[in-house]
C-alpha cells in the first residue's frame, strides 16, 4: 500500500490600473457651468432654470447620497476623471489524498479525495459604498472522492471499474457586501431580506457616466453535484483488443442566477433638457448633464 498527500497553494495579488467617469464636484451639486452654462429644467414641475444651477431643495435625497459617497475625482476635465490602482487578489487552496492498494499482481485499486477552495477578488474602479460595479468576491469550493479498481481475469482480459463524486459551491458575492446599505438607508422597499453578502447599492446606470453601484448579475450561485461510475472489459481477439464498458453521469444542479436581483435603474431620458444648449457644447457634456439632472 503506498499512499500520497500532494499540496499546492497559488496567491496572487495584482494592482490594475481602474478608472472611471464621475461627476465633477460642482456637478454633484447640481452645478452645470463648469464649461458652458447648460439650461435644465425640473423634470417633474417643468420649472426652468436657465442659469444651470438646480437648487438643492429639488434634488433627490438619494442621489445626494449616492453622489456623496462616490470618491473625489483625481483627475481633471469630464471623462475617465477618477483613476486608481484597484487591489485584486487570486487565491487557490488544492490538497489531494491518495492510497494505492496492491493486493496482488491480479488485482489493483486505489481511492483519491481531493479538494479546493478557489477564491477571486475581482477589485471595482470605483470603491466605497456606491461603488463595487465589478464582479467582486469570486469563490469555488470543490470535493471530489474517487475509487476504482483493476482485476485481470487471464493474460488477455481484464475488468477495471471507477467511481467518482464530486461537490461544487460556487458563486460571486457583491465586492460592497458588508458595508452600509444606501437603499436602506431611504427606505426603499421591494428588495430580498438583508444578509451578509447584500450589496450597499444596486446597479444605479446614468447614460455618459460610469454605472456605480453592484453588478447586475450579483450574486448568483451555481452548485452542481455528480456521480460518474464506470467499468469497462477488455479482451485480445487475434491481434485484436476489444472493449466494452457502461458508464453514467448524473448531475444535480441547485442554481440561482435570477438577474438583476436587487433591481437596477436606468436614466438616459433626458426628461431635464431644457431650452438649446449653447453654441459649442458637445453631445457627450449635454448628455451628462440633462441623464445626471435626471438622477
Amino acid at each position: 500500500m503506498k499512499g500520497y498527500l500532494p499540496l499546492r497553494r497559488l496567491t496572487q495579488v495584482p494592482f490594475p490600473p481602474a478608472s472611471a467617469t464621475l461627476p465633477t464636484a460642482n456637478q454633484r451639486q447640481g452645478i452645470f457651468t463648469e464649461q458652458y452654462t447648460i439650461p435644465i429644467k425640473n423634470a417633474l414641475t417643468g420649472t426652468a432654470y436657465s442659469n444651470g444651477i438646480l437648487p438643492q431643495s429639488v434634488q433627490s435625497p438619494f442621489a445626494k447620497a449616492v453622489l456623496t459617497a462616490l470618491p473625489t475625482n483625481n483627475v481633471t476635465g469630464f471623462s475617465n476623471n477618477y483613476t486608481q490602482l484597484s487591489r485584486s487578489t487570486d487565491s487557490s487552496d488544492k490538497g489531494d489524498l491518495r492510497v494505492d492498494y496492491d493486493r496482488s499482481d491480479r488485482f489493483k485499486a486505489f481511492s483519491r479525495f481531493s479538494k479546493q477552495r478557489l477564491n477571486i477578488l475581482s477589485g471595482a474602479a470605483i470603491p466605497g459604498p456606491a461603488g463595487g460595479n465589478s464582479s467582486g468576491y469570486q469563490y469555488g469550493y470543490n470535493t471530489q472522492i474517487v475509487s476504482g479498481l483493476t482485476y485481470i481475469l487471464s493474460p488477455k482480459s481484464l475488468i477495471e471499474g471507477r467511481v467518482a463524486f464530486t461537490w461544487t459551491q460556487s458563486g460571486m458575492n457583491p465586492a460592497t457586501m458588508g458595508l452600509p446599505s444606501l437603499l436602506q438607508q431611504f427606505n426603499i422597499g421591494g428588495l430580498p431580506p438583508q444578509t451578509s453578502n447584500t450589496p450597499s447599492l444596486n446597479v444605479q446606470a446614468v447614460t455618459s457616466w460610469s454605472a456605480v453601484g453592484t453588478q447586475s448579475s450579483n450574486p448568483p450561485i451555481v452548485n452542481p453535484y455528480t456521480v460518474n461510475p464506470k467499468v469497462n472489459y477488455t479482451t485480445q481477439i487475434g491481434r485484436h483488443s476489444v472493449k466494452a464498458g457502461y458508464e453514467y453521469l448524473g448531475l444535480y444542479l441547485a442554481y440561482e442566477d435570477e438577474f438583476p436581483l436587487y433591481g437596477a435603474d436606468n436614466y438616459a431620458g433626458q426628461f431635464s433638457k431644457g431650452t438649446a444648449a449653447p453654441t459649442g457644447a458637445s453631445s457627450t457634456l449635454t448628455s451628462q448633464v440633462y441623464n445626471l439632472a435626471d438622477f
